[in-house]
């Protein structure tokens, strides 16, 4: 009888689970997860250059519209005089809007566009932004008549909605087709394009332009000169300090 006893207690006993910790297989776990984190980068393509570089040109002839006229404000108002209002202040007030139709079109039109960019992507924005960009140049062509200055601003401002287009782009573009130690780098370039456009179209049509001999340009010149100066410099700034941050990681 008591052998049996101790039998049933033995048995019960070896059938009890025991659980315990294996910490080998823990660490092994741990180790492989780091491992599997650390190597995983996203597949990037050689025409990912192509493509920023395609969409920086875009940029720059989108910039360029936006300041090229302006800084020629006085050939501007002799050459459209006819179509602009009597008064001094009026028509200084017109010519300005050439310039700042771009910042009006921005603030409305960021927060649609920004929404077409998460739902439809870079393609269809991208897209959009070129097609208006081309538009609005053409319908600017069709301006050369001194009596369009009205069809010269319905130009201007579709190039200003382009611009909004354009401008949220380069972030997102660099987070899509680069590598997480190439993001900084391409996002600078992206906005490359943007300045210097701005540049030649403070440079290049004070220099092209010839009106009258009567206009003096040389103070148009100057700021022009001025202002490639200070987009150069800030060109320079962004692109060292979007490969500072890649080597450094200094932005995580």
């Amino acid at each position: 009888m008591d052998d049996q006893e101790e039998l049933t207690t033995k048995v019960t006993e070896d059938k009890t689970p025991k659980f315990t910790e294996d910490k080998t297989s823990k660490v092994t776990e741990d180790k492989t997860t780091k491992v599997t984190e650390d190597n995983i980068l996203p597949q990037v393509y050689k025409r990912r250059w192509i493509i920023l570089f395609l969409f920086s040109f875009v940029s720059l002839t989108n910039s360029f519209q936006w300041l090229h006229l302006n800084i020629i404000g006085d050939v501007l108002l002799n050459y459209y005089n006819a179509s602009l209002p009597e008064d001094k202040f009026q028509q200084e007030t017109a010519l300005d809007w050439l310039s700042m139709v771009y910042m009006l079109a921005y603030i409305p039109l960021i927060f649609p566009v920004t929404w077409l960019l998460d739902k439809k992507g870079l393609r269809v924005v991208i897209i959009c932004g070129s097609f208006l960009n081309a538009v609005g140049a053409w319908i600017k062509v069709a301006c050369v008549s001194p009596d369009r200055f009205a069809l010269l601003m319905f130009g201007q401002s579709v190039c200003s909605v382009a611009q909004v287009f354009i401008l949220g782009i380069p972030a997102r573009l660099a987070a899509i087709w680069f590598g997480p130690n190439q993001v900084s780098t391409a996002t600078s370039l992206g906005v490359f394009g943007n300045q210097i456009g701005a540049a030649v179209g403070f440079l290049l049509p004070p220099l092209l332009v010839k009106y009258s001999p009567d206009i003096d340009l040389d103070h148009q010149k100057e700021a022009g000169e001025i202002g490639l100066t200070v987009v150069i410099a800030g060109i320079v700034g962004a692109i060292l300090a979007g490969v500072w941050l890649d080597k450094t990681k200094t932005f995580k």
